[in-house]
């Protein structure tokens, strides 16, 4: 099992991520500093296209981002496309179709699946209560698996664990050597919502659909990330002014809560043997980082 110990502080960051930004609906990323288990909040950032995102990822330095979207597919559906044996080869695959190829793979593939089984779930997703990577319509999270993996794979950010040795520090991407400097770990800020919430809807895109009980359910949520709740659980414990706080409560998409709470996440897995990652892992599929996916 491998440690790893950064020199204090340590650049943090969650990513709340869409399939297509705009300035409806950007990209939320949460930057935070994590310093002797202190995580200190400074503010959020917006990208509202690719081209932001991208120079985003490309921001050299030592950071962290926990990013709230599948980073890999199910084992079965890699398997009966023959898309590859490991992760970088079935990216490369999937990052040489347009957007439109990749959609119209998953929608033949799902024709031919019995009623009941037509999405798959990765072991991951099963523990932690999350759909399948596959859906692409209603929540799209295949489309964000299909912007996002591809843009990170360009980037030679390290990705646990597909690129995990479990001994060495660095990996070979693309012919080259890219040093475990900035990485990026799949985060699901829905696992920490829940243990306060349960399924109670804490947000909503629509601005017609927010409501007083999702903003109090909101307020709720922070209220533990300030407590000593969080340091029970992710072994952090937040610093964030109350003016900082009240904005990110008023955001009624629920997107600057769920990017703080991916740094969140991202802050407890960097304290964590291989980030928290089991050993036995499925490489081809992929880990979500959260205290709870260990305790399953």
């Amino acid at each position: 099992m491998r440690q790893y110990f950064y020199s204090d502080p340590l650049r943090i960051l969650g990513v709340d991520f869409t399939s297509s930004p705009r300035v409806a609906k950007p990209i939320v990323v949460s930057n935070c500093q994590l310093k002797n288990a202190q995580l200190t909040y400074l503010g959020m950032d917006e990208y509202t296209d690719w081209q932001g995102f991208e120079a985003f990822l490309a921001q050299s330095g030592a950071w962290v981002v926990g990013m709230d979207f599948p980073m890999g597919m199910p084992r079965r559906l890699i398997e009966a496309l023959g898309w590859g044996k490991n992760w970088q080869e079935y990216v490369q695959l999937v990052a040489g179709m347009s957007r439109d190829e990749f959609v119209a793979t998953l929608d033949q593939y799902r024709l031919n699946q019995p009623m009941g089984d037509k999405e798959h779930r990765r072991y991951a997703d099963v523990l932690a209560g999350a759909i399948s990577p596959m859906k692409l319509y209603v929540v799209p999270v295949g489309k964000m698996f299909y912007e996002g993996v591809k843009r990170l794979w360009r980037s030679q950010i390290y990705i646990p664990p597909f690129y995990f040795d479990w001994v060495d520090q660095a990996f070979e991407i693309s012919g080259t050597k890219a040093i475990e400097q900035r990485v990026a770990l799949e985060t699901y800020p829905a696992l920490a919502v829940r243990r306060w919430l349960g399924r109670t809807s804490y947000k909503n895109d629509n601005k017609r659909k927010q409501t007083e009980a999702m903003r109090s359910a909101r307020e709720e949520v922070m209220r533990r990330l300030r407590s000593p709740d969080l340091v029970d659980i992710y072994g952090v414990s937040l610093v964030i002014e109350d003016q900082a706080a009240a904005e990110i409560v008023s955001d009624g998409s629920g997107d600057q809560l769920d990017a703080l709470i991916c740094a969140i996440q991202a802050a407890w897995a960097v304290g964590q043997p291989n980030y928290g990652i089991p050993e036995n892992c499925d490489r081809l599929e992929g880990w979500i980082v959260d205290p709870s996916m260990l305790r399953k």
